[in-house]
């Protein structure tokens, strides 16, 4: 899972209707999903699915679309009551909707400890005097950034 500014995109191997996925044994870090996707080999293997970064200005939810494929949302997942509640179809299995999930709830968790590291380092630099601008509040984290998950396959 990469997260870059507003957009997250997940990079996994394809899930047939019959519940077969393509399995990549990683002997050098070439045979990886991750370099055979840029070195344009075995993408026929591999789903890219792609979306809005959840913020709690989008009210917390995140929803994918299978870009090499049928552009339908294929993983939604929202913050219902302190839980992670998310819902996935094919070709999505449950074990890698549920791995994207706690992919999400990692990266708010992260997301979170970083912006109290950057407010507590703006408070300490706010209670010395300074010459330098002090740099703008952080966006908020998504709230679900200690949730629970609950999976619903749709």
């Amino acid at each position: 899972m990469v997260v870059s500014g507003e957009n997250l995109c997940v990079l996994l191997p394809r899930v047939h209707p019959n519940g077969a996925a393509a399995q990549f044994r990683v002997l050098r870090e070439e045979d990886g999903i991750i370099a055979r996707f840029f070195a344009n080999t075995a993408r026929e293997h591999l789903m890219l699915l792609s979306g809005p970064w959840a913020t709690k200005r989008s009210g917390g939810e995140v929803q994918l679309v299978h870009l090499n494929g049928p552009e339908d949302v294929v993983f939604r997942a929202k913050e219902l009551h302190g839980a992670l509640a998310i819902q996935f179809r094919h070709p999505l299995s449950a074990y890698q909707a549920f791995g994207i999930a706690l992919s999400l709830v990692h990266h708010a968790q992260v997301q979170a400890q970083q912006m109290q590291q950057q407010a507590q380092a703006q408070a300490g630099a706010q209670s010395q005097p300074s010459s330098e601008p002090v740099a703008a509040a952080p966006a908020a984290a998504p709230s679900y950034a200690q949730a629970s998950v609950g999976m619903h396959r749709v």
